[in-house]
């Protein structure tokens, strides 16, 4: 039989490297918001990537000049309904391990639909006016970019939309039930170790 002096100098043994770090592993990030938009957006980024490269290899798209910049601007309209579905779902899991942030996903989905496209949006209509300046043959009509807006507003938005809704209330790779919902999520230190 071992004495407790002995039982005690085991425990400390073992409390060390892993053991001590393990419950702040998962800790809910500094700005859950932005990282999760971030994750959708590539997500998205991704998935378009795959797709389009698909259809280059299996199909003409470069039948007139243009054509493939317009179907890369409708499939990344399309696949807006990815980044709505990852950047929700990322974040219904940090809002498990950290419940005083579950009240933030309508500005998780409005970040995740306006920073990325709107940056593009801000910077290609600002580059196009001064094509337009300068009389260039590059340049996309007005009409173009009304056109390219619209479909940001109205079918971007709203599939950014309807995959938030889904992905906030799917868990990836999750098999529990109602009654288990909190059995998979990480035990988290309330005081971050420094």
């Amino acid at each position: 039989h071992r004495t407790a002096k002995e039982l005690g100098k085991e425990d400390w043994i073992e409390d060390r490297g892993w053991k001590q770090l393990q419950h702040d592993v998962f800790r809910v990030p500094h700005r859950p918001v932005l990282l999760c938009a971030l994750v959708g957006t590539g997500s998205q980024i991704a998935i378009l990537i795959l797709i389009v490269t698909i259809v280059s290899i299996a199909a003409v798209v470069y039948t007139s000049q243009g054509s493939f910049a317009t179907y890369s601007i409708l499939a990344f309209a399309v696949t807006s309904y990815a980044a709505g579905f990852f950047s929700a779902a990322q974040f219904s899991r940090y809002a498990l391990i950290g419940p005083t942030i579950s009240n933030q996903w309508i500005k998780c989905m409005l970040t995740t639909g306006m920073l990325y496209p709107g940056i593009i949006l801000l910077m290609g209509f600002l580059l196009n006016f001064v094509a337009i300046a300068y009389d260039s043959a590059q340049a996309i009509p007005f009409g173009g970019m009304i056109v390219i807006l619209f479909l940001w507003l109205c079918v971007s938005l709203p599939l950014v939309v309807l995959g938030t809704v889904i992905g906030r209330h799917s868990r990836l790779g999750s098999t529990a039930t109602a009654g288990s919902a909190r059995m998979d999520v990480p035990r988290v230190n309330q005081i971050p170790r420094m």
